[in-house]
């Protein structure tokens, strides 16, 4: 077991580097506001195999407490970046990445970019007699955001139409 606490994939020849991307994985999604240990669950169900696991599996590779991938698991359920399902005949769930979660994801954070473009709109509204430079961080804040909003539309598309070609 790596100090990260993700168990050593003996069939996988670079272990050691399986457990440092997992453990990266987890740093960047704990940077999104999920806790290190679901980002050690996203990480490992991004390479694991086969690409469900059921909760024993993941437990076993990520050796953290039952209880603490536990409440992962329904943690990142619950925010859709993970799907459970039942399976005929086998006692546990199993758990996996849900599909198009990445452009869900994007598609969440243009959300933001509309948040983010009001409160700009209502930042010039309020200061609208302030001199011009002190306005120039608000003007940057909204014209980012409305050109996030403008092309990420047109991106994801792309993205769809290079998926299914």
């Amino acid at each position: 077991m790596d100090t990260v606490g993700v168990k050593a994939d003996e069939d996988h020849e670079a272990g050691a580097d399986v457990l440092r991307f997992v453990e990266e994985v987890a740093i960047t999604i704990e940077g999104l506001g999920l806790v290190r240990m679901a980002g050690r669950v996203v990480g490992w169900l991004l390479i694991c195999e086969p690409r469900e696991q059921t909760f024993t599996q993941i437990a076993e590779a990520l050796q953290g407490s039952r209880g603490t991938i536990s409440t992962a698991l329904k943690s990142l359920v619950a925010s859709g970046w993970v799907e459970r399902r039942a399976v005929d005949g086998e006692r546990g769930d199993r758990f996996g990445l849900r599909p198009g979660r990445w452009v869900q994801l994007s598609r969440a954070q243009n959300a933001h970019c509309a948040a983010m473009t009001v409160l700009a709109a209502q930042g010039l509204e309020l200061l609208a007699d302030a001199p011009s430079g002190r306005l120039a961080r608000l003007r940057e804040m909204r014209d980012f955001h409305l050109w996030l909003d403008r092309e990420l539309p047109a991106l994801w598309e792309r993205w769809e139409a290079e998926r299914k070609s």
